[in-house]
Formats: structure tokens, sequence, C-alpha cells
């Protein structure tokens, strides 16, 4: 079992709170929960269509086969009683009653008939009484809606009506016979026929010819071999007699199929339910840990580097959390030595460096072309002498401060303070085309400030020292002076280094304002 319990969640940022309202989204349960679904749903689609083609064919063969049979044997009974001629009209009558579906149960016979309606209706009325207990009730002939005995005139002979009470029947006697739609009579010398026809939603209209049984040839006494001993009515042996003709209703396909669909949606429902809890919980399992690893991300982007998330799984969500705590432990490290490092680095250096980890490469020490300032307070040490350690620290640091920030300004090195002077380098840790420009450029306005500071503290009657300041541009060698094992201070050395000492020392005017 994956252990999700979350670290303490810490405050959340605006950044956080903010960033999952980003649009409109979809959450992986409902992408993960509507395939799933979507997928069930073809795969049962699918096997509906499958089998519901199967078992119509195999059900229409059947009602055929079984209708042929049915219409067989009603020829071969309607003969004798067709050659006795209009006596044997109740005979026939008798047989064709028989043929037509029947049953003790008027109910049955009616909902047999109802053929009319859609088969989705059909299939819903089925979903609705699966649960429901019903009686087997007993039908024979099941699905013969009607039959026919016509003679070789077309005239009808009998008549029988599944859908009509019995006194109707006779009304059809000595009629012609009229063939449901798209069917038509059986001419003599046509064989067996099977037509489909619209009526009732669809009905079988199968067709049998009624032939007179061939006569036993057998000798007489005295006669030529091979002459009948009998002659029925002057009929000729194998004499065309008339047709039958009975309809099989579609009806019995119908409900067949619309059972059988109705218990595949009770099954694809089923299945449906199971799959959607499956996968319910599958992405429950999955998503839990997802939403913490968001949660730790937007708490993270916004700065709460301290973040961890807590997720026990043996497997790729494990070691995704694995890796993103390594990852804010990483950072959390990496800011840490951020903020030690910027205390002895300047800023704009110490971003370089980060933002361009090649030149980490080639801190040990490299050439530059550089430019540096050299300042120094004047008179300063004397004057420390005569004031209060807390005035000498507030009035050095006031100038110190001016300086430190005009060098960050023009993104230059704060190389180092020595008591009173400050150090600046431009080209550290990369040269740029305008280094000397920009050094100039500081010089310049620091060579202003310090005299507006000089002016101020010279109106409240406070000790206002003057600078010096000096500029040299040339080759240096730059990187990690120091002992390894003990301090080490990324600083620049040189001839040039020097020389911009010099010319700060040179730089002596007592009576410029702010000095040189």
């Amino acid at each position: 079992m994956a252990d999700t319990t979350p670290a303490p969640a810490p405050a959340p940022t605006e950044t956080a709170a903010r960033a999952p309202r980003r649009g409109f989204r979809l959450g992986l349960r409902f992408k993960f929960t509507l395939t799933l679904t979507l997928f069930i749903l073809v795969i049962m689609g699918a096997a509906s269509f499958i089998i519901q083609r199967q078992q119509r064919a195999a059900l229409d063969r059947e009602v055929r086969e079984r209708g042929l049979a049915l219409a067989r044997a009603l020829s071969a009974n309607s003969v004798e009683p067709i050659s006795l001629g209009t006596e044997a009209t109740l005979q026939i009558m008798l047989l064709v009653k028989d043929v037509i579906q029947n049953s003790d149960d008027p109910e049955a016979i009616r909902k047999s008939q109802r053929v009319q309606e859609s088969l989705p209706r059909m299939v819903w009325r089925y979903v609705q009484s699966l649960g429901e207990e019903t009686e087997t009730v007993k039908m024979r002939n099941e699905g013969v809606l009607f039959a026919r005995v016509v003679d070789p005139t077309g005239k009808t002979i009998a008549a029988a009506d599944a859908a009509l009470p019995p006194e109707k029947w006779f009304e059809e006697i000595d009629k012609p016979y009229q063939p449901p739609a798209e069917t038509q009579v059986l001419s003599p010398g046509e064989d067996e026929r099977i037509r489909e026809s619209p009526v009732n939603n669809g009905t079988y209209v199968i067709a049998v010819p009624i032939h007179q049984r061939a006569a036993t040839a057998t000798a007489e006494p005295g006669g030529p071999a091979g002459t009948n001993s009998s002659v029925e009515a002057g009929r000729p042996s194998g004499a065309f007699l008339g047709s039958v003709y009975l309809g099989m209703s579609l009806g019995i396909v119908r409900r067949a199929l619309a059972l059988a669909l109705a218990k595949l949606i009770l099954i694809a429902f089923g299945v449906l339910g199971a799959g959607i809890l499956i996968a319910l919980w599958i992405t429950g399992r999955l998503v839990a840990p997802i939403r913490l690893l968001r949660d730790g991300a937007l708490a993270v982007g916004g700065g709460q580097l301290e973040t961890q998330v807590h997720i026990k799984r043996r497997d790729e969500l494990g070691e995704l959390a694995a890796t993103f705590n390594d990852m804010t432990r990483g950072l959390a490290e990496r800011e840490l030595i951020r903020g030690a490092f910027g205390a002895y680095v300047s800023g704009d250096v110490l971003n370089d460096i980060l933002a361009n980890p090649e030149a980490m490469k080639t801190i040990g020490g490299v050439k530059r072309r550089i430019t540096m300032i050299f300042t120094d307070v004047r008179g300063f040490t004397a004057m420390a002498g005569q004031l209060e350690a807390e005035s000498v620290v507030s009035v050095i640091n006031e100038y110190l401060d001016i300086q430190a920030k005009l060098v960050r300004k023009y993104n230059g090195h704060l190389d180092k303070y020595v008591g009173d002077a400050v150090r600046a380098v431009f080209g550290v840790p990369n040269e740029r085309e305008d280094d000397a420009e920009r050094a100039v450029r500081c010089a310049w306005e620091i060579k202003l400030e310090v005299a507006r500071l000089v002016a101020e503290r010279g109106r409240r009657g406070e000790p206002n020292p003057k600078i010096g300041i000096g500029i040299d541009t040339g080759d240096v060698v730059a990187g990690n002076i120091g002992a390894a094992s003990a301090k080490l201070e990324y600083t620049v050395i040189g001839d040039h280094v020097g020389t911009s000492e010099t010319c700060m020392g040179v730089a002596r005017d007592p009576d410029a304002v702010g000095g040189q």
C-alpha cells in the first residue's frame, strides 16, 4: 500500500494559490475513466453487433426451415381432400386451422401478433421485464400468421388467419387469393418459393405446390405389364392440384433479438459499472501522488525550497517523488551557497557564475583585460583617532555604501574593502566591450555623490572627509586566491592593480570638492 501522506503543508504563496486556476482543464481521473468507459462501450457495441448478426441469421434460417416443413406437411395432407372435391372443404379448413399459431391463452396470442413495435422499443420493454417473473405459455406453431390452400385457378379453398376470428375465415373461400405485398402466386410447374413481405413488419411467405401422388403401378391379370390398376377420378398421375401459402412472422426473430439485446445491455451496464469503479480506484492511486507532486512543485515555485513530498511506492511515481525531493534539497543547498558566496562575491558576478556554470571551470585562474577603480577616503585615519568608535563606523559605512551601490549599478565586481578603501573591477568573470566606459562612468558618479555627501555633512557640522579615485585598464589574472584548506578569495592580481592604487594616491587635490 502506497503511503501518500504529505509533509506539513506550508502556507500557500500567491503563486501556488493562483497556478491551479489557469484555464479549464480535465483531470486525469476524468480522462482515464472516460477513456475506459468509451472503450467498454465500443467493445460491447461491437460484440452486440456481431452477436445480433449471427443470431439473426440463425433465427432466420430456423424460421424459414420450420415454415417450409409446415407448408410441405400441409401440402401433403391436402392432396387427398382436394381429390375429393368441394365436399372436403371443411376437412382442409381443419388442416389449415391446425397449422397457424394457437394457444389456450388469448393474451399470448395477442402478444405474439404485436409485431409493429420498433426494435429499440421492444428492447426497452424486455429490459423492463427481465427482472419480473413470467409464466411460460405454451403455444403451438408460434409465428405462423396465416395459411391458405388455393386451387390451380387461384381460388381459395381453405383459409386460416391468426389475426382474424374464425368466422371471418370462410369469407375468403372461393375468392381469388390476394398474395401479400411484394409476393406473388405460384405458377403451375413452379417449385417451392420463399419471399419476404413487409406486411406485419416483416413476414416470410412460403409457397409450396400441391401435386397428385403418383399411383402405384400393378399388372392386371392378362393385361400388359405396367398398366395402372387405379386411376383417381380421371386425374393424371402427379397433376398440379393447387398451392399452399404459409405466412411466417419475423416477429419471432425480432423478439428473440430484442431479448438478446436486452440481456446484452444489462451485461454492458454491469461491465461498465465495474469498469468505472476499477478506473476510479486505479486513478485514485495514480492521481493522489501526482497531486502531491503538483502541490510540492507549486510550493517550490513560490520559493519554499524546503518542501518535501512523502510518497512510498515501488514504481515510477515513487522514483519521481525521490527525484523531486533530491531536487528540492539541491535547490535549497544552492540557495544556501548563493547566500554564503554572495557575502564574498558581488551579486552581479555571482549571478553570472550561476547563470553560466562553465565559467566555474576557469575560476581557478584566467587572464582578463579589466578596468579597475581604487578609491580611498582622505585623512580618515587621523579623523578616526578623534571620533568615538560608533561614529567612525557610521562615517565609513556611509561612504562605502554609496560606492558599493554605484559599482553594482554599473555591473562591476566589488573586489574588496581595504580599510576605508574600495577596490572595484570591471571585466570579471566575463569581459565586456564597454568595461572601461562603465568603470569611468561609475567613478564619475562616485565623485558627484561623494561631493553631495561632503556638502551635506558640512552643513550639519559633521566630519566630511574627501576621497581620491584611481582608474587603470590592463591585463590581470582573475581567480580564487588563497589556501584551499583554509580560505579562498576571488580577486585579481597583476601590475595594473598596483597602477590603479598608485593613480589613486596621486589624486590629491585638497581644494577640489570631493577629491579627484
